[in-house]
């Protein structure tokens, strides 16, 4: 199912995700990746994290479903049209992007633990 997902987008934001699964799931044992809704969804205690691509754009970006309860003091994130999902938008995966998302992947995991204690 995902490698049907990953046949089913652009080469270049296939490459980007091929790169960006692997920070993902890095970022702790218990994250699991499957997929949900037609898209590339992470788990860790409950939604975490997806893949999307703007139809009319072809922008990547990564979803934080409890997004709204993270820190965000420099604007990284949007939440254009979502309550609770804040969006990373990917343009080029260079070592500050990645750091970005790491720090932003920590604190999801610490609000899923400690705030929402799932």
């Amino acid at each position: 199912m995902i490698e049907m997902y990953l046949n089913n987008i652009s080469a270049s934001n296939k490459t980007k995700v091929n790169k960006l699964r692997k920070i993902i799931l890095q970022a702790s044992p218990k994250i699991s990746e499957t997929i949900k809704f037609k898209t590339l969804f992470y788990t860790y205690k409950g939604l975490f994290c997806y893949f999307s691509i703007e139809t009319k754009t072809d922008k990547l970006y990564i979803g934080f479903c409890d997004g709204y309860l993270l820190s965000d003091p420099k604007l990284y994130l949007t939440n254009k049209y979502t309550k609770k999902i804040r969006k990373l938008y990917v343009d080029e995966i260079t070592p500050a992007f990645i750091q970005i998302l790491q720090v932003f992947l920590q604190e999801a995991i610490w609000v899923k633990d400690k705030i929402l204690k799932k």
